[in-house]
């Protein structure tokens, strides 16, 4: 990762960790990060980021999005998501096409695992379109998640502990993947944006 987002990555972990939010290895893996900084910051050439305007509209959010398929133009509305999603201040874990403006079941989710060997976060981007959750096992609270489309605002969620997720690649190759934690907090997000599902549905204690 360059410097602003490891920066921006300590931040948000030191605020989840004031908030008891981090495990006691997590808290562990962080304290490593911030005493050998240039152990995982990588120096990267400066170039022009252009990107769309993220969709706040709350009621464009909330229609589900027409499954993608091999006459849409795909390799664009990638490019799309990651020109936006690295154009946003700060670290960011994902971005859904119909964040901006594309009506499209297709999001840009960005995993972040820490690797025991080199003992460094390595980001992964992962396209995951037409995505389904087959399978899902027990609930938990999800707490300050937050969105790109309402800036600010962070909502404790309930969200499923482990995933098994459905769908295609870049190809449209059909995958599956199991996931859990983190990576299927951040899965379930993106998932619930095409089809048309907001974090305030996923609030938890809401009236089902």
């Amino acid at each position: 990762m360059n410097k602003k987002e490891y920066d921006d990555y300590i931040t948000e972990q030191k605020i989840r960790m004031k908030k008891r939010y981090l495990t006691c290895s997590e808290r562990k893996e962080l304290q490593h990060m911030i005493d050998n900084p240039k152990t995982y910051i990588k120096e990267e050439t400066k170039s022009i980021v252009k990107g769309k305007i993220i969709v706040t509209n709350i009621n464009e959010l909330r229609k589900p999005c027409e499954s993608v398929t091999k006459d849409d133009n795909i390799k664009e509305i990638i490019k799309d998501l990651k020109d936006t999603l690295n154009a946003q201040k700060g670290f960011h874990y994902g971005l859904s096409a119909n964040q901006i403006g594309i009506s499209k079941k297709i999001s840009l989710c960005r995993l972040p695992k820490y690797n025991k060997q080199t003992k460094k976060i390595d980001i992964t981007d992962l396209i995951i379109i037409n995505p389904k959750i087959i399978e899902k096992s027990r609930k938990v609270i999800h707490k300050g998640e937050g969105c790109l489309s309402f800036p600010g605002l962070f909502i404790d969620c309930d969200r499923w502990v482990f995933i098994t997720l459905q769908y295609q690649d870049e190809k449209l190759e059909l995958r599956t993947a199991v996931l859990q934690d983190f990576e299927g907090f951040i899965i379930q997000h993106e998932t619930d944006h095409t089809n048309g599902i907001t974090i305030f549905k996923r609030k938890h204690g809401r009236i089902k």
